[in-house]
Formats: C-alpha cells, structure tokens, sequence
C-alpha cells in the first residue's frame, strides 16, 4: 500500500499498488488516474490449447523455407504468444478508470471513502468511492458521466 503522506503532486511513481482488496487491487500513476485490476482464474484448457498451436506454428516454422511463409508464421505467432500471456495473467485491468484527481486531499479522500466500503471487493470499493457507469443518473448537473471514468459528486469540476 502507497504511503500517501510522503507523496507529492507530481511526484508519484509511474504505478503503484494503491488500495488492495479481496480480488483485485487499484492502482494509482503520476497522473493521478487510478484503474483497478481483477482477480481472474486462468483457463487451464484454453492455455493448453494456445500452447499446442504456438507448438505447431514453431514446428512448422523449423521446416519452412518461404520467406512470406515464415514472415506470416511468425505474425500467427506473435499473436497466439500475446493471447497465451494475457490469458495466463492472473490480474486484468477494468475498463473503468478513475480521472480528475489532482491533489494529495483527493487521493486521500478517495481513500478514506474506499476503506468505509461495504465489502473487501474491487466493485464494493468502486461504488463506496462514487464510481458511477455512463448510464448512472448523477444529481448535480456539473458532472458528465463518461464511459470509462468513475465521477466523483464530492469534487467540484
């Protein structure tokens, strides 16, 4: 967990772990934008599936002699190593993503109302701490709801 008070504006690490719960953590960068990371089980029978197709894909390019033939093996490959790494990460990012903190106060303020959530989940957290989805009515008009933003009603835009 991020020691706050030793934090100044712009002097924030490029991400660190700011709140952890019991299936994800939320992180925090030098801009102040704070994404939160869920906890995901991988897929053992899709990672074996993947794995046996990037293991014929390097099979056949031992064997290849066409250089558009290995050129597009290898971009197959790539593609199917992207997939196996992203289907083995244990953590994924959300796409929501909390904007327009700008001070010290805001991140300890978002602290403070994330530790008063209900449950230790990333979702229980995210609403203690005012996360809204674009489609969430907000009662002060000042406040538009975009996609991929949680909104905070306690600041003032």
């Amino acid at each position: 967990m991020l020691d706050i008070s030793k934090v100044k504006v712009g002097r924030l690490p490029k991400t660190t772990r700011l709140f952890e719960v019991q299936d994800g953590y939320f992180t925090i960068n030098e801009v102040w934008t704070i994404k939160m990371f869920k906890h995901y089980k991988p897929d053992t029978q899709k990672l074996s599936e993947l794995q046996s197709q990037i293991d014929e894909i390097e099979k056949s390019l031992e064997h290849s002699q066409d250089k558009l033939e290995i050129s597009e093996l290898t971009s197959e490959l790539r593609k199917l190593e992207s997939q196996f790494n992203y289907e083995n990460n244990e953590y994924r990012c959300q796409m929501y993503q909390a904007e327009g903190l700008t001070s010290e106060a805001d991140v300890n303020k978002w602290l403070e109302k994330a530790s008063n959530a209900n449950q230790n989940t990333l979702y229980s957290v995210a609403y203690a701490t005012w996360w809204r989805s674009a489609d969430a009515e907000v009662d002060d008009n000042n406040y538009e709801v975009l996609p991929r933003e949680w909104v905070y009603t306690w600041r003032k835009a």
